[in-house]
């Protein structure tokens, strides 16, 4: 459907970190840097927001039913028209599409954890491994374009396609960074249609739980929407995502796409330990020696420079 719709110029950044010996492999950080409209369905009654998606999906199906059988009808010779419940069901149904023409607001979302804070916490562990590595480049890859379907990480695989492939090269991408309770490694991507690299989300896993950290390994939910991630591990890359949202279908609350996605919803210790996870990871690959995790509560204390503390971002909202 892009021919329907006004081209606009977007803008990828990217910035390398190179090892202090030969390259051996590499890995690229990514946050994407745009930020989604406000979604109506999110800001009143999320929990409701299931329902409202997939009533006009059914009365689409329910409607592409009911004009196959009367092609079906027609072209045998029959002029049988649709039973009544079925055209009751479509006229009834419209109480359900017509909102659907408002899915997207034109106001923009702040965009704070969707995913300003990817962006951040790609920045914060590049600044933290430079100087440290012996034989893995660091690219920071913040993308643009996320949010219409992922075309800032599809130039940039595009466009680098040699060099993505001149060594061993791995992708771990940063969205939606809310919550250290919700702490997910993707295993599955694209509405949980495209799978990402299963061996990178359980060594990601076993570097976070080393650290006293607590993450799951899960799939994408269907209607759960995608990440960059997943263009990588289309390409054939090995990929996978860290996000911090809840991963149920039903929420009394989403915060993403919303005018509430502001600094004050981001907690600190979701960051620093997204922050700590990659290190940890990059680390391993490179071959240096493994972290040592701090016992019991102490494990905020953090390893890497520049890593916050626990709290929340800001103590007040900003628009």
């Amino acid at each position: 459907f892009d021919p329907l719709f006004k081209e606009v110029e977007g803008e990828n950044v990217v910035g390398v970190v190179e090892p202090a010996g030969r390259v051996e492999r590499q890995v690229v950080l990514v946050g994407h840097h745009d930020s989604a409209p406000i979604y109506p369905f999110y800001e009143r009654a999320a929990i409701l927001y299931p329902i409202r998606l997939l009533l006009p999906a059914a009365l689409y199906l329910l409607c592409m039913a009911v004009l196959a059988i009367r092609l079906i009808g027609l072209a045998s010779g029959a002029d049988e028209h649709p039973a009544g419940w079925a055209r009751g069901l479509l006229i009834l149904g419209l109480a359900a599409v017509v909102p659907m023409y408002g899915f997207m607001s034109k106001r923009g979302s702040p965009g704070a954890s969707d995913n300003l804070i990817g962006c951040g916490i790609a920045l914060e562990a590049a600044r933290a491994l430079r100087g440290k590595l012996r034989s893995t480049r660091l690219v920071v890859l913040l993308a643009d374009g996320e949010e219409a379907g992922q075309k800032g990480s599809r130039a940039f695989i595009r466009e680098n396609a040699d060099s993505l492939r001149s060594s061993p090269t791995n992708v771990l991408n940063f969205d939606t960074i809310v919550d250290d309770r919700d702490l997910t490694i993707l295993s599955r991507d694209r509405n949980g249609l495209t799978p990402l690299s299963l061996a990178m989300a359980r060594e990601l896993r076993r570097a976070a739980s080393d650290l006293g950290i607590e993450a799951a390994v899960k799939g994408m939910p269907f209607f759960g929407g995608g990440t960059d991630a997943g263009q990588f591990a289309l390409a054939g890359i090995e990929a996978s995502s860290i996000i911090g949202i809840p991963m149920s279908a039903v929420r009394r609350e989403i915060v993403f796409h919303t005018s509430r996605d502001t600094p004050d919803r981001i907690s600190r210790t979701a960051v620093a330990s997204a922050i700590e996870i990659a290190c940890e990871y990059v680390r391993r690959i490179d071959g240096l020696p493994a972290s040592r995790p701090a016992r019991g509560p102490a494990r905020r204390a953090m390893s890497y420079p520049n890593a916050p503390g626990s709290g929340t971002i800001g103590s007040r909202r900003q628009p």
